[in-house]
């Protein structure tokens, strides 16, 4: 029981599906079938229905003299002596190509022209001078450059009239009789046949002001130029795929363009499409410092978010090494505002602009503190120097020259004990006591090396004099 269902259930789905391969296939196949263009080509209603035809044409029944091409009757094109035309005009369907055959005689002196003429200016599209007595045919095939044209299919013929005299024997001698002979031109069987062998796409532009137009290019070759709400028509092979295409952006005046997000499809089939345009606006993000955001095109009433990064720079050079720096104060330009981020209203073109400021806070501390903490040294040293602290800063920059440095002993014994000089002194005692001082003198750093050495060598020279 359960097989049965499911055959069953495969039974509908195959069905369905043919059903639907049929629906979308049938009319294809239907739509590409040959159509008969010319009424009454072959003249089978005994008359020239449907047809253009002067008073000098005129429909024949075939017979023993000349039977017609197919059917029962043929037309003649003019008389034996006058010419006459004979016309139709049909419309070749869009998309479609044709084929134009007829059947032709052109009997003993006679004359036939054919014509396949555009019916909108008469410009000729092909002419054919016709000869020979049998039954010919003729056959043009029409691209899709005639495709949803009026065209005329034309005859001009002339007959022929030949006379001659024959003998006849009588009784009363010979005699001639005048025997005329006539000629045709004569035409069967015209045929102009059209089949759809190709799909149009239609594309309109939208969005576009009137006096701004769009570049169309066909699989990447530029076809035409389209403007605002105009419409185009292409028209395409069967079987063959099209990519059609506009400019994504068209240029306004400053500030302004039309933009298409959607610029581009591709076609098989016959379609309609439509390019959209939407107008927008620059939106322009300016600073000196740091790195904006937000900056670009926006469509017509849209609010953009833009933005500043970092918010404070560090300055060049000795001032920028001490901590000054570059910092965001504000946006000018078409908004005023002190965050860093903002957003604005694109009804028109726009403009921001960063607006710094220079910060030297930090470097006017350092040096209040520098001047502080310099000046407080410079006074401490003057006022130690003063009280004769600095004596080895003194002998390192006082003098240049010995002679100045070997004068200097005579201020330091100062601090030696009172008495006569060492060298005037006889008392060994005494000596002893000058020779102590001077050690001791030594070891406080009130006298150098130098000195302590010359001084002590005076000494020791008197006691052994």
């Amino acid at each position: 029981m359960e097989g049965l269902c499911m055959r069953a259930a495969s039974t509908v789905l195959t069905l369905c599906v043919t059903a639907l391969l049929f629906s979308i296939y049938i009319p294809i196949v239907l739509g590409q079938q040959p159509t008969e263009l010319i009424k009454n080509g072959g003249f089978e209603t005994g008359d020239f229905s449907d047809w253009d035809a002067d008073s000098n044409c005129k429909v024949l029944r075939g017979s023993y003299y000349k039977y017609a091409r197919s059917g029962e009757f043929y037309a003649r094109v003019g008389t034996h002596s006058s010419s006459g035309t004979l016309s139709q005009t049909c419309k070749i369907p869009a998309k479609s190509a044709a084929t134009l055959s007829f059947w032709y005689s052109v009997e003993k002196g006679c004359t036939l022209e054919a014509r396949l003429l555009k019916s909108k200016d008469g410009s000729v599209v092909r002419s054919w001078r016709l000869t020979g007595e049998a039954w010919k045919s003729a056959r043009l095939d029409l691209d899709l450059g005639l495709a949803n044209e009026e065209v005329t299919v034309e005859f001009t013929g002339t007959g022929h009239e030949e006379v001659q005299l024959i003998p006849y024997r009588t009784p009363y001698g010979i005699i001639y009789m005048r025997s005329y002979d006539y000629y045709y031109a004569c035409v069967d069987d015209v045929s102009l046949v059209s089949k759809v062998v190709a799909y149009e796409v239609k594309i309109t532009i939208s969005g576009l002001p009137g006096d701004l137009s769009t570049k169309v290019l066909v699989d990447g070759e530029m076809k035409d130029r389209a403007k605002g709400e105009q419409a185009i028509l292409y028209t395409f092979r069967l079987g063959e795929s099209h990519a059609i295409e506009v400019e994504q952006s068209v240029a306004g005046e400053s500030g302004v363009r039309y933009y298409c997000a959607s610029n581009s499809a591709s076609f098989s089939s016959d379609s309609t499409q439509t390019f959209t345009y939407v107008k927008q606006y620059f939106l322009k993000v300016e600073s000196a410092f740091g790195s904006c955001r937000g900056e670009g095109w926006y469509n017509d009433g849209e609010n953009a978010g833009f933005s500043i990064d970092p918010t404070s720079l560090p300055m060049s050079g000795l001032f920028g090494s001490l901590g000054a720096k570059y910092v965001f104060d504000r946006w000018g330009g078409d908004l005023s505002i002190t965050s860093a981020e903002g957003t604005i209203l694109v009804n028109g073109p726009k403009r921001v602009s960063a607006i710094w400021r220079e910060d030297y806070s930090q470097p006017t501390i350092i040096l209040i503190l520098s001047g502080i903490f310099g000046g407080s040294g410079a006074f401490l040293s003057i006022r130690y120097a003063r009280k004769g602290k600095t004596v080895r800063f003194k002998q390192i920059f006082k003098g240049v020259t010995p002679a100045k440095e070997e004068a200097k002993p005579t201020v330091e014994p100062v601090a030696l004990p009172r008495g006569p000089p060492p060298e005037k002194v006889s008392d060994k005692a005494e000596r002893e006591r000058y020779l102590k001082r001077l050690d001791e003198l030594k070891a406080q750093g009130k006298i150098s090396e130098k000195v302590y050495e010359r001084l002590k060598k005076k000494y020791q020279i008197q006691e052994k004099g």
